[in-house]
């Protein structure tokens, strides 16, 4: 057919009635007979018989059993999958970027082996070396952007998902954890199977290996820095909540507020250096608002101080207001 261009041995080698095709390198688009508007360069480039394809790489959308129209495969190996017409408007730029996909829909991959193991999932999107690579081959409405960003994350089911990690290492070693939003670089790294989590900030919620929490905001660099299996806890501010690792359901808010608390509980610290001391458990309930109010507290339970300076020198009492 006069509307189709080929250059090199083997390219456009089965076309029959297809048009508009243009192929350049040695077999690309072999397999193509009756599709039109493909466009392959380089070499074994698009074989399969989808329509409107866009493929530039060696081995690009290089399977033959391929049907997936309208997409865009840019890089060596890219979406070298089995693809059905579910995967119809994929994007793929970069080496390896959804090189096993088969049936997922809107999927998005920019970078070195984005989403590269992704093989059935929807609407995800990775923007980034290795974002989004090493494991999910399943789950939905993934977003990760950065240096292997959501890295490690595998949906236990193609219903879960629903993750948003912005920076570099962004909830890297995240698994099966759902609802996270990471924006910054690290936060969330360590947070294994952790859900509904929101942090902000560099180093936010960056966590302790193989650990897991679930349900905390930490907003401000190192906001909730340590935390191990805590849950629910509100830390806004840099250095708030620093050091906390197994506490619960507590309130942080201030520069430093609560910055060398371990594992206390239900605890409200409201102020620049607040609750500085090292809490325990034994200073569950504690209520400290204002600059530098219970600064050096430790152990003691159920204090109050409002103002500045309050109760700053108690470092054991208990129910002092």
């Amino acid at each position: 057919n006069s509307s189709n261009t080929a250059v090199g041995s083997n390219a456009l080698l089965a076309i029959t009635t297809g048009t508009q095709n243009t192929s350049v390198g040695a077999n690309s688009n072999i397999t193509v007979t009756g599709t039109d508007n493909n466009t392959a360069i380089g070499y074994n480039a698009h074989k399969g018989n989808g329509s409107a394809n866009t493929v530039l790489g060696a081995y690009a959308l290089d399977n033959t059993s391929s049907e997936a129209d309208q997409t865009v495969a840019i890089g060596y190996s890219a979406m070298r999958g089995d693809t059905t017409s579910g995967a119809d408007g994929t994007v793929a730029i970069g080496t390896s970027a959804l090189t096993a996909l088969t049936i997922g829909t809107n999927n998005v991959a920019v970078g070195f082996s984005a989403l590269a193991a992704c093989t059935t999932g929807n609407f995800n999107t990775a923007v980034g070396y290795e974002a989004l690579s090493q494991a999910q081959d399943e789950g939905n409405a993934n977003t990760a952007v950065g240096f292997r960003s959501l890295y490690s994350v595998n949906p236990a089911a193609a219903d879960e998902g629903f993750n948003t990690a912005v920076g570099s290492a962004s909830g890297k070693e995240l698994t099966t954890g759902e609802g996270n939003t990471y924006v910054g670089n690290d936060c969330g790294y360590q947070n294994a199977t952790g859900d509904n989590n929101t942090y902000v900030g560099h180093n936010a919620g960056v966590g302790v290996a193989g650990q897991s929490h679930a349900g905390n905001t930490g907003i401000g660099k190192d906001a909730l820095l340590a935390l191990r299996d805590g849950g629910h806890n509100v830390a806004v501010g840099i250095d708030s909540g620093t050091a906390l690792t197994t506490g619960n359901q507590n309130v942080f808010l201030g520069t430093g507020a609560g910055y060398a608390t371990q594992d206390v509980d239900k605890a409200v610290i409201i102020g620049t250096d607040a609750g500085l001391g090292v809490m325990t458990d034994g200073a569950d309930h504690t209520v400290a608002i204002g600059y530098a109010a219970l600064t050096a507290l430790t152990t003691g339970g159920g204090n109050i101080g409002i103002g500045y300076n309050a109760l700053s020198a108690v470092t054991g009492g208990t129910h002092n207001t």
